[in-house]
């Protein structure tokens, strides 16, 4: 009887111990979409119509380009962005603040646009998120995007 209660303990013991380091993975499958897009972004790759602009390309170019998404609502499906950016040779320009909203599959998101004046909305395609890499793409103002940028 004493060798059952032993082993039963030392059983219990081991399931302890086997459970105890696990905890659940942050997966993210468990956020929604604005929780993932949460964060800073700093492009590694800004095209106009299949032209790379991030770097000096003999005519200006940007410099630095960045998103920040924060304060996501999951109950308004919208957060707080900022974009901060500037044109080789310029002062920076002012950092562009408004809403941004993305799609509930997380493969459209709607922000300010900033692109052409950010009085307006613009309707991006989500191409690739994951928790190191944003991929977006938007036509607008008769022009294509394509924004590639790493989570800092």
């Amino acid at each position: 009887m004493m060798k059952n209660k032993s082993l039963l303990s030392l059983l219990l013991l081991g399931l302890l111990f086997a459970t105890a380091g696990c905890k659940k993975d942050n997966d993210d499958d468990d956020l929604t979409c604005g929780e993932r897009l949460e964060g800073d972004w700093r492009a590694y790759s800004f095209e106009i119509d299949g032209t790379q602009f991030l770097g000096y390309n003999g005519q200006g170019g940007i410099n630095f380009f960045e998103m920040e998404f924060s304060d996501f609502n999951p109950g308004n499906n919208n957060g707080e962005l900022r974009v901060t950016f500037q044109f080789f040779g310029e002062v920076p320009s002012p950092p562009i603040t408004g809403l941004f909203s993305p799609g509930t599959d997380c493969n459209k998101l709607d922000t300010p646009d900033f692109l052409n004046g950010a009085s307006s909305t613009v309707r991006w395609d989500i191409i690739s998120l994951d928790d190191s890499r944003l991929i977006i793409e938007a036509n607008a103002g008769g022009f294509s995007y394509e924004i590639k940028l790493d989570k800092i």
